[in-house]
């Protein structure tokens, strides 16, 4: 891995391109675009793993007003945004190396078993629009 110590002393700052920078990881140094990295930020992600930002709301798109690396993240400053992106370095090594990055989103999967649709309270579409017991039923 990169020695992240030596990456701060060496490289404090980095210089923001037109569309995109060049990041020093452990496998090189390699380029990111900013739409990439901005839609890629950890929290553009919600606690319910939904995405609450849309990239496409960035008139003229994302570009850096500076970066940085600070510790073990690169820090990018947003020049058309009041924002501040952080990704880990490991997470942009991972993304070179396997060249999928990670999903926030992505939920581990449980199986529904075919007896547990047995479980499941039933009601009549018809009784749910007329009946106020059964709407109630339904909704508890």
């Amino acid at each position: 891995m990169l020695d992240h110590d030596m990456a701060v002393a060496n490289v404090p700052t980095l210089a923001p391109g037109e569309k995109g920078i060049h990041v020093p990881l452990s496998s090189g140094t390699h380029y990111f675009n900013y739409y990439w990295l901005r839609d890629a930020d950890p929290q553009a992600i919600d606690v319910t793993r939904e995405r609450v930002f849309d990239i496409t709301e960035i008139e003229g798109g994302p570009r850096a007003s500076a970066a940085l690396i600070e510790g073990d993240q690169l820090v990018i400053s947003w020049a058309t945004e009041n924002h501040e992106t952080r990704l880990p370095l490991t997470s942009l090594d991972e993304f070179m190396l396997s060249g999928r990055s990670p999903d926030p989103a992505d939920i581990p999967r449980r199986c529904w078993y075919a007896g547990a649709h047995e479980n499941f309270a039933r009601f009549r579409q018809a009784d749910i629009e007329t009946s106020d017991a059964v709407r109630f039923a339904f909704a508890h």
